[in-house]
């Protein structure tokens, strides 16, 4: 977790790339993460040539794939490596094709006859290295979270903000007159 979470961190972009469910699984972290302060894209599959070749050195590309492996983020990743812009994988093996091109990976051992593989266990594991990231700065991310309701809040009926254990939610004055 830590050592995935200092390339996240230290990455200039984040792109996550991904096919099926894996795609799903790109968009849940990325917008965790977003939430948390490191904006991320997760690009649509037929993207991919275009964001991976715009990465550079100081970027990062994350790779999500379980077998049978995409071979659009297999090539991906491979393509990165061979750029020297760092890879995190997240994968369902150490021997997995996205090892490697990869700096460093999270294995997910899963089996599905579905090839859901395991939704909500992912989805843990994204909010654990959002939080992880928003503990590095957490006035920063409140500060964050509070400009991106403030952006919001035409879009909805009441603020979303702060919603700490306890917390009163006040309702805004209704407008007078028309």
């Amino acid at each position: 977790l830590e050592a995935a979470t200092q390339l996240l961190t230290r990455a200039q972009h984040r792109v996550f790339v991904g096919r099926g469910v894996s795609h799903v699984m790109c968009q849940i972290m990325a917008f965790n993460l977003t939430q948390a302060g490191l904006p991320c894209i997760a690009a649509l599959p037929s993207d991919f040539s275009y964001q991976v070749g715009n990465l550079g050195g100081r970027d990062l590309l994350v790779v999500i794939s379980f077998a049978p492996f995409s071979r659009e983020t297999v090539a991906a990743a491979a393509f990165a490596k061979s750029q020297g812009i760092p890879v995190l994988a997240f994968t369902d093996r150490r021997d997995s094709p996205l090892a490697k091109s990869a700096s460093q990976v999270v294995v997910l051992p899963s089996e599905s006859f579905l090839f859901s593989f395991g939704l909500s266990t992912f989805s843990v594991l994204s909010h654990a290295f959002a939080i992880a990231v928003a503990a590095l700065d957490p006035a920063g991310t409140a500060k964050r979270l509070k400009a991106a309701d403030e952006v919001g809040q035409p879009l909805y009926v009441e603020r979303w903000l702060p919603m700490q254990p306890g917390a009163i939610r006040v309702r805004p004055p209704k407008p007078t007159g028309t």
